[in-house]
């Protein structure tokens, strides 16, 4: 039977959107909202959908199971009306509409409907849309990729949350794409966070104290940042023997300061660019490079290159921890 009570969206697909010509087909959402749209435009995108018109269309509204409105057949779908509605606006030129994908809210079920009616275009948009909001949601990104099984999607977005601070066992999640995937998957988050704190870690050790051999095999032979020397710095300052048979050598007090500073950082956000970010904001705020002249003079050109040379050791660290996890 025919019907007339239900809704359609404003804009684009309603009643009106007839810049390309009159609508020739409706889809009904789940949620009974009716998208008036063209035959010929869903034929091109999709060859579910040209199968589905090489059958003649019935024109009596009264014929059972025919649902016609204004004149127009009706396609009941399964998805949601926010599904149908992010895949009919990757189906049209965006000249016809003028309107975009602004957020990645229910994107994944439009990327399951994209696969179900064979519409590779719009498969790849949606995951162009989830790889531009990696930076801005990484925790929600990685969610959706593991749930639609899109493996490179989820590493990338796991890289990401390194960079900010994890949330604590047991505590729950804001992000309702959470509930799209098994509490495996975000352990496995959690487990990676661990192992790359740990192994950024082990980069901060090689810069608070090493025996005489490791001090030549890291220094090379110079020149050497203030921190490493033990020659013209003021009082308290300057790099120092240690060890009973003075075998270790240690950098100026300072610079241990600064590396536990960054050492704690990285336990919360484990990446490169926290690392770097600490010495930058903090390296030439520390008292002792102000005490000595010669840090106060050397110290902040050193400390710019070796934030770089910080970052890229972590980041290197979390890259074989990242290339060697399995997330799906």
């Amino acid at each position: 039977m025919a019907t007339f009570m239900n809704a359609s969206p404003p804009g684009p697909f309603s009643p009106d959107f007839t810049i390309c010509g009159a609508p020739d087909l409706i889809l009904r959402s789940s949620n009974s909202i009716d998208f008036y749209t063209h035959k010929a435009v869903l034929a091109l995108v999709s060859p579910v959908f040209r199968d589905m018109f090489e059958f003649p269309a019935p024109t009596d509204t009264l014929v059972e199971g025919v649902d016609i409105r204004n004149g127009i057949p009706v396609v009941q779908l399964s998805e949601t009306s926010g599904a149908i509605r992010q895949l009919l606006l990757l189906c049209y030129p965006p000249a016809l509409h003028n309107e975009q994908i602004k957020d990645i809210d229910g994107l994944y079920l439009a990327h399951a409907a994209a696969d179900k009616y064979q519409m590779p275009a719009a498969r790849a948009a949606i995951e162009y849309a989830f790889t531009n909001a990696v930076k801005k949601e990484p925790y929600r990104v990685y969610a959706i990729a593991c749930h639609l099984r899109l493996e490179s999607l989820a590493k990338e977005a796991a890289w990401e949350t390194l960079k900010d601070v994890y949330r604590p066992k047991g505590q729950k999640y804001k992000h309702p794409e959470f509930e799209l995937i098994p509490a495996g998957r975000i352990m496995d988050l959690h487990t990676f966070h661990q192992e790359c704190g740990e192994k950024a870690g082990a980069v901060m050790s090689n810069y608070q104290s090493l025996d005489n051999f490791e001090a030549q095999e890291l220094l090379g032979d110079g020149p050497y940042p203030p921190w490493w020397t033990d020659e013209d710095h003021d009082d308290q300052c300057g790099a120092y023997h240690t060890g009973p048979d003075d075998d270790y050598y240690s950098p100026a007090p300072w610079f241990v300061d600064l590396m536990d500073r960054v050492s704690d950082a990285l336990q919360l956000r484990p990446a490169g660019e926290t690392a770097a970010n600490v010495v930058l904001n903090y390296g030439g705020k520390i008292s002792g490079i102000a005490a000595c002249k010669l840090c106060a003079n050397d110290a902040p050109k050193y400390l710019a290159e070796f934030a770089e040379t910080l970052r890229k050791e972590v980041d290197l660290k979390n890259k074989l921890e990242l290339n060697t996890w399995k997330v799906l």
